[in-house]
């Protein structure tokens, strides 16, 4: 009763309050980081729209909101530009929260007319060109993630600039690692020449994305996605894998979108082609179900879907803690366990398996041979499968390889192709046979070019 009585006496006073009491007392909790509050006395406006500073108001609501989880915000950032056309923030703040829902062609005109307002604003440029990259435009992402490190290399001073020296040097090193990145997507043949905001001069695409890695790393030397890029262009030939810390950045940063970019953007169904092959090794290996699977660079649980309906229990293994939380969160229930970490440490700590299953994981790995003893070790039996996918090489690489005998080649996308015949030697070596090989013709694509991989299922002999 007493506490009842209590909330009586607040509501009383919250209700005698004015439309400029509850604007005031929302600012200033908003200040004291209490955004509950915030949103409690921006309810309370009941006539937000005849006020001189709706727009402002609007812009802090949406922000509150989000701060709470009590929505997106997009009504009152709507609203807020309705008001005034020139609140820089309002566009910017609604580029973010399209961009987030992969509505990029609306997150484009947000970030434009953010930056037509205010030029200085480097973080719509970086955005813009973030936007640019996933459409498939990488023209005008290089010409974005260039004008952002223009404005903040620069002498005048940008808008929103990071807080202090370091933050300033962890963007800069973000941006030249996204403007190598672009670069390097826009001409991974090395046919182009390109223009920088920097500079003037035309210079050949692949220089530029090497310089830009390159600077990348002055800037941080921890950019470990920027150092094994850098590696691809300047052939650096003892490569044999990524490293554990750039595989795990890449897919830390891209875990949300992941699967959108893969599946919707790149066309990628290598995970179903996999299946397929499984399927078709023998027909009565299709009614058999296994005991424990495992599913090698899991990701967010593609191909654990193709085959959960095979086996008992399924763990999902990545090296990517945000991208397992990804797939918990959006599939639940489909891995009955999941490992952060190295395939090849889950296989000897959690195994033994009947099934090992890996899609398109592997081509981060270029000497396949520790893995795949990993595998054959975990394999419970002659009767357990090992079925993975790799990607082939483009007939211009065989044709400069060579020689037959060559085991991989490190391509400009950071990922490695492999030999179909080293493979299959490999494989032997580890005390597996080869019972079905498959060739995987474009099953992705890469630049607006299709990708041809190859799948092979093995067991132990």
């Amino acid at each position: 009763m007493i506490l009842f009585a209590i909330e009586l006496v607040f509501a009383a006073i919250s209700s005698a309050l004015s439309d400029e009491e509850h604007y005031d007392l929302a600012i200033s909790s908003m200040v004291a980081g209490d955004m509950h509050s915030a949103v409690y006395h921006f309810e309370r406006i009941t006539s937000i729209d005849s006020h001189p500073q709706a727009s402002f108001i609007y812009t802090n609501y949406a922000t509150a909101i989000q701060a709470v989880g009590g929505g997106d915000g997009e009504e009152q950032l709507v609203s807020a530009i309705r008001h005034d056309e020139t609140n820089v923030d309002a566009h910017f703040y609604l580029g973010i929260l399209y961009q987030d829902g992969n509505n990029n062609f609306s997150a484009e005109t947000c970030y434009k007319a953010a930056l037509e307002l205010d030029p200085f604003n480097w973080e719509s440029s970086a955005n813009l060109g973030a936007v640019y990259h996933d459409l498939g435009d990488f023209a005008n992402a290089v010409d974005q993630f260039g004008n952002a490190i223009v404005l903040l290399e620069g002498e005048l001073e940008p808008t929103n600039a990071p807080l202090g020296e370091k933050d300033r040097r962890s963007s800069l090193s973000d941006l030249h690692y996204r403007l190598g990145y672009s670069l390097l997507t826009y001409d991974p043949q090395d046919t182009k020449k390109c223009t920088l905001a920097s500079s003037k001069a035309a210079v050949p695409c692949l220089a530029l994305a090497s310089n830009s890695f390159s600077r990348a790393l002055q800037f941080n030397s921890e950019n470990h996605a920027a150092e094994h890029l850098l590696s691809t262009l300047t052939k650096d030939s003892g490569m044999e894998r990524a490293s554990n810390e750039y595989v795990r950045q890449l897919f830390d940063e891209y875990s949300t979108n992941f699967e959108n970019s893969l599946v919707n953007d790149l066309k990628y169904d290598g995970f179903r082609r996999v299946r397929g092959a499984f399927d078709r090794v023998s027909p009565k290996r299709k009614k058999r179900l296994y005991s424990r699977a495992i599913d090698i660079g899991c990701g967010t649980g593609l191909l654990g879907v193709e085959f959960r309906n095979v086996t008992k229990h399924l763990t999902g293994v990545d090296l990517s803690s945000k991208i397992l939380e990804e797939a918990i969160r959006t599939r639940p229930g489909l891995y009955d366990s999941v490992f952060t970490g190295d395939a090849i440490e889950a296989l000897s700590e959690i195994g033994p398996f009947d099934l090992v299953i890996a899609a398109d994981s592997l081509i981060y790995i270029g000497d396949l041979t520790d893995l795949f003893s990993a595998v054959a070790g975990s394999l419970w039996d002659a009767t357990s499968l090992f079925v993975f996918s790799l990607e082939k090489c483009s007939k211009k690489t065989v044709q400069a390889l060579g020689a037959n005998d060559w085991k991989f080649n490190l391509q400009p996308s950071g990922r490695f192709c492999h030999n179909d015949r080293t493979v299959h030697k490999m494989i032997k070596e580890a005390n597996m046979v080869v019972e079905r090989y498959e060739s995987m013709e474009a099953f992705r694509s890469e630049g607006g070019k299709p990708v041809d991989g190859h799948i092979f299922v093995a067991r132990l002999r």
